[in-house]
């Protein structure tokens, strides 16, 4: 997957500031969506009741803005740039379907540790796991669908940072460009572990 970018060396303050001028390059519908970031003392607040504590990068994601209103997409996958209000209650979600539809017996679909990052309508999401977090603030990247046939705790990618310089990376590189205001590629041309790695 790295050959497809160029930047897995780069910090997601770095990424952040590129990823917003090409959507502006482009005129990305989201741009026009874009909230203000929130303060790390806004990030505690609405973080405790869900009890646990955000990585550094998604820390970062939500103080560089807070989502953007009306659902339009990031970029390659569709997925949507929530609030964090807005992923808190996605993940009420999942924890409510975890309790009221899974067996004890079966693997979980939604692990206790785990919060949506981002997500294409709450059925879908990508989500990092908050008890992984590593000292520099990066945690494992998995994706929950609710009947998903394959492992609930496969890792999609080492860090979110990673996903959003891969997305970067197929946006500058015109792997994906936008029409008519969607997302688009030629499927076809793509490896075969993009096509399968979830994260597009």
């Amino acid at each position: 997957m790295n050959r497809w970018f160029e930047t897995q060396n780069d910090s997601l303050s770095t990424l952040l500031p590129r990823l917003e001028r090409a959507w502006r390059l482009r005129k990305a519908p989201i741009v026009e969506g874009l909230r203000p970031g929130l303060t790390d003392d806004a990030i505690d607040a609405l973080m405790a009741p869900t009890g646990l504590v955000p990585p550094g990068e998604l820390r970062t994601w939500w103080r560089w803005h807070d989502g953007s209103a009306g659902g339009e997409s990031i970029g390659p996958g569709s997925w949507q740039f929530g609030s964090l209000a807005e992923m808190i209650q996605t993940l009420e979600y999942w924890r409510r379907f975890q309790a009221s539809s899974c067996d004890a017996s079966e693997p979980a679909v939604w692990k206790s540790s785990w919060f949506p990052a981002v997500q294409r309508g709450p059925n879908h999401v990508l989500h990092v796991d908050t008890s992984a977090a590593t000292t520099a603030g990066e945690a494992p990247v998995g994706n929950a669908e609710p009947f998903d046939d394959e492992p609930r705790d496969v890792v999609r990618a080492t860090s979110f940072t990673q996903v959003v310089g891969l997305w970067l990376g197929l946006i500058e590189s015109g792997t994906f460009t936008l029409v008519d205001g969607y997302w688009d590629a030629d499927w076809n041309s793509l490896p075969t572990e993009l096509k399968t790695g979830r994260l597009i």
